[in-house]
């Protein structure tokens, strides 16, 4: 079917599952939260001044920040946990998600933020309009919209540091990436509710069939705020932050090093996508991938395992494996001796 195969499209439609139902959790447990503080504030406070009291704001930011935590923690494995549109960009533009596996991913967070909205106002009684984001009546547009893209910009930044990149503390990124939107919305939430992700405020919009005439700056702030961080990522990145002594906490065991070199090196050296669970989990036989294990074996970064039938970069066959010794974590091709096993 148009050139894709059946593992493809079975990979798509789980990420596409796990995505809508990880953005519906979050924006369930989110917004439900976010619903219940302001109809337990004062009536003295909202709607008649207006004003949000301090423990409303720290409510709010706190059902945001942890319902993203958890959801995040949960569905990390199976779609990446990003329930974003401006998240979804931003991997996009660096690379790491394929134009097909964005597209799915943003319908799938669209339609999530529609079915979450849906079950809180189902759930509990009261419109949906209370969660709607808007500015508040003091806020210029133009100030909305470069608030809403600055703090998109901390979050996708956020993730972009804790969760593309690969380091020792990488399973604890969704720790980080859920205070980062529980201290922006400590900030933002006064100002223009705090949006910074279009399937947050497209959601409850959906279900009240409200488009309010700010609307527009719930998108065009957050996916600017996304160009900006992956910018600032990029740059990072072309400035080689990682030297040494500049990044101690990236994983030092070997195979971790050999495994970012490998990918590293497909991505330099090759036209098609690089699939690493391919790679390290069933193994494969396209011949870029023996290419680039060779020269890192030329490097003396790996050794042959097959009993010598096939000596350090001279060539590799069908179902001979390379091995790196040392530490490798909980990665699926381990030895008793500890070591990696990269078959092809």
């Amino acid at each position: 079917m148009l050139g894709i195969s059946k593992e493809t499209l079975k990979r798509d439609a789980v990420a596409f599952v796990g995505e809508f139902v990880g953005t519906t959790m979050f924006l369930f447990l989110g917004l439900g939260g976010v619903k219940t503080a302001l109809a337990t504030q004062s009536l003295v406070d909202i709607p008649v001044t207006g004003f949000i009291t301090n423990e409303t704001i720290f409510m709010v930011a706190t059902s945001m920040g942890l319902s993203l935590l958890i959801t995040c923690w949960v569905f990390y494995r199976i779609s990446g946990g990003l329930f974003n549109p401006a998240i979804t960009l931003s991997l996009w533009l660096v690379g790491a998600l394929p134009s097909m596996r964005a597209a799915i991913l943003l319908v799938a967070q669209l339609a999530g933020g529609i079915a979450g909205s849906a079950l809180v106002v189902g759930l509990t009684p009261g419109s949906v309009d209370m969660v709607l984001t808007t500015l508040d009546p003091d806020m210029l547009k133009v100030q909305g919209f470069f608030l809403e893209a600055l703090l998109t910009a901390l979050l996708v930044f956020a993730v972009l540091m804790l969760a593309a990149e690969k380091h020792k503390a990488t399973y604890l990124a969704p720790v980080g990436i859920g205070f980062t939107l529980w201290a922006c919305h400590l900030f933002g939430v006064k100002w223009t509710g705090c949006g910074m992700n279009p399937a947050r405020s497209f959601g409850p919009s959906v279900i009240a069939r409200s488009f309010s005439s700010d609307h527009w700056i719930y998108w065009a702030g957050p996916a600017a705020g996304s160009v900006f961080a992956t910018g600032l990522y990029i740059i990072l990145k072309l400035a080689s932050y990682e030297l040494k002594g500049q990044d101690d906490d990236k994983p030092t065991d070997g195979a971790a090093n050999f495994k970012a070199a490998l990918v590293s090196r497909l991505r330099r050296d090759s036209r098609a996508p690089v699939d690493e669970r391919s790679i390290f989990e069933r193994g494969t036989d396209m011949p870029h991938v023996s290419d680039a294990v060779d020269a890192l074996a030329e490097a003396g970064m790996v050794k042959v395992a097959s009993g010598g039938l096939c000596p350090v970069g001279s060539g590799m066959a069908r179902g001979d494996s390379y091995l790196l010794p040392g530490a490798v974590g909980n990665m699926h091709d381990v030895r008793d001796d500890n070591t990696l096993v990269i078959k092809v």
